[in-house]
């Protein structure tokens, strides 16, 4: 493994899928010298798929795929990737799924370009109709003739048994490529990735200040790397080809720097002058990670608007560690008070002022995004907005509170170690009081009324297995208890577990979600 031209990233002569039994799980701590060796040059088309394998929903950091694509006429019998529960077919060089031979071909041609400009999710999905797969990252290396892929950081909808060529590979992906790309004369240093390459490629070497495990590191030259962001996709304004809907980005304020995406349904001569509901969205990722441009939020935003038939303003706010709290809720009340200003109309956004509804405005979020709304609520009963606009309904999705001490299920071994409490003291790190800030802990030392929470509806929803669920039933009952005028309810949907409806948003339970919403915002 020490020559550079032998780096354990292609199949033994007399190693392939005809010698692996269909029916055996191998395990995920294959050392890659077992099932992979040869010099890169000798092999030219990539790893062999493991029929059997079981893949967790979430795959180690250091677990990556590897697929080589011919460029030429003979592309279709030299694709190497697949999908789970297929027919799967044996080829001159690898497996390949029958129906989507026909469709690899076709794009044959435009590969080289191709790649530098779609997702890695729109490229499994779209090409190889494969729905497992929520998100992930890639990276290229392009020879004369062939093209290899790096994927990894991948999430699946749900634990599988798949057919994957899944392979722990000795450095990150962007490290692994330079060492393909030296041991190998024939690849150009063409290289394109939605992740962030110069993180990838020195973090092996950076020492950790801090590190948040699945959420994003910190080095001590003041660097981050966020390991769960999604990659970021751009707006829909011509109409999303599958929803329908049109979206744009827009700028909420320069100085700080808040914007924001809008989402209007697909307009029909039977809607085009109707006024639909406001939804202000807050999205989640721990006050730390994700985006509102992200594919993960697009997808799930473009949606739930072709869905339900609301506009939507989901706001990009700004993110600790290198704006800690409370920039978040800062700039969250700012994008509220923009929005309540458009419906002044003069100069406004054509968007909203045309086809928004100002006595129909909600705000809602997930996760962090829904402790967001807890505090904007709470604001919006002791500040006014411009133009007297009030925000009629509060939609909580898993919302993040916690508290120094547990409740209902909640450990009390690891309590003052877990994620929630982790996480809350890094992104709020000058914060009075810990996890019993108010903030955090609606019923913390100091902590204002509930009864003051500015709106008149609050709908909570919570999942069975989600770590923080008790927390969500516990704010629906401290909300009862505190004398507060308007209407709250709880929605629970069982056996699911955090923020699953943003994964998985073409399943039951996250359309009934979605129906929930719907007759909340329309009762």
């Amino acid at each position: 493994m020490s020559d550079p031209g032998f780096i354990g990233i292609q199949v033994e002569k007399g190693v392939g899928p005809e010698h692996l039994s269909p029916r055996t799980s191998y395990p995920m701590e294959w050392d890659s010298s077992e099932l992979i060796r040869g010099p890169l040059r000798s092999y030219p088309v990539g790893l062999w798929i493991c029929r059997g394998l079981n893949c967790p929903r979430l795959l180690p950091r250091n677990c990556f795929v590897l697929c080589v694509v011919e460029l030429g006429p003979q592309l279709s019998s030299d694709w190497a990737f697949g999908r789970s529960k297929d027919k799967w077919a044996w080829s001159t060089n690898c497996w390949a799924p029958q129906d989507t031979l026909a469709e690899v071909e076709s794009f044959a041609h435009a590969a080289r370009t191709w790649f530098t400009s779609i997702s890695l999710m729109a490229f499994l999905q779209l090409h190889l109709k494969m729905k497992l797969l929520l998100k992930g990252k890639w990276e290229r290396v392009m020879l004369e003739h062939h093209l290899a892929v790096i994927l990894h950081s991948l999430y699946l909808r749900e634990t599988v048994e798949a057919s994957f060529c899944l392979l722990r590979l000795p450095f990150p992906p962007l490290l692994t490529i330079k060492a393909l790309q030296a041991s190998n004369n024939s690849f150009h240093s063409s290289i394109f990735s939605v992740s962030q390459p110069k993180a990838a490629m020195t973090s092996a070497t950076k020492e950790v200040a801090i590190e948040l495990l699945p959420l994003i590191r910190v080095y001590k030259d003041g660097s981050v790397e966020r390991l769960e962001d999604t990659p970021i996709v751009p707006p829909s304004p011509d109409q999303d080809p599958e929803t329908g809907v049109s979206s744009k980005d827009v700028t909420i304020s320069e100085d700080p720097s808040i914007s924001g995406r809008l989402y209007l349904p697909k307009l029909t001569s039977h809607n085009q002058n109707q006024k639909f509901p406001i939804l202000v969205y807050f999205h989640g990722g721990g006050f730390c990670i994700e985006s509102a441009f992200s594919s993960l939020y697009h997808c799930y935003l473009g949606n739930l608007v072709s869905q339900i038939n609301v506009a939507v303003v989901s706001v990009e706010y700004r993110l600790a560690p290198e704006h800690p709290l409370p920039a978040a809720y800062e700039d969250c009340w700012a994008a509220l008070q923009w929005v309540a200003s458009q419906s002044a109309g003069n100069d406004k956004d054509p968007w909203l002022t045309n086809s928004g509804d100002f006595e129909r405005i909600f705000i809602g979020g997930d996760s962090a995004g829904g402790n967001i709304v807890h505090n904007i609520a709470m604001r919006a009963g002791v500040e006014s907005l411009p133009c007297g606009v009030k925000v009629l309904g509060a939609y909580f999705v898993h919302p993040y509170f916690w508290s120094s001490k547990p409740i209902g299920s909640e450990s009390k071994e690891v309590h003052e170690k877990s994620l929630p409490s982790l996480v809350w003291n890094f992104v709020y790190p000058s914060v009075t009081g810990g996890v019993d800030n108010p903030m955090i802990n609606p019923e913390g030392p100091g902590a204002p009324s509930l009864a003051g929470l500015g709106c008149d509806r609050l709908l909570v929803c919570v999942a069975g297995k989600d770590l923080i669920r008790d927390r969500g039933v516990w704010y629906v009952d401290m909300v009862r208890k505190s004398g507060w005028k308007g209407e709250i309810e709880l929605f629970e949907v069982e056996g699911e577990d955090h923020v699953f409806h943003i994964f998985n948003i073409e399943t039951e339970n996250a359309k009934a979600m979605a129906k929930r919403l719907a007759s909340f915002i329309f009762q």
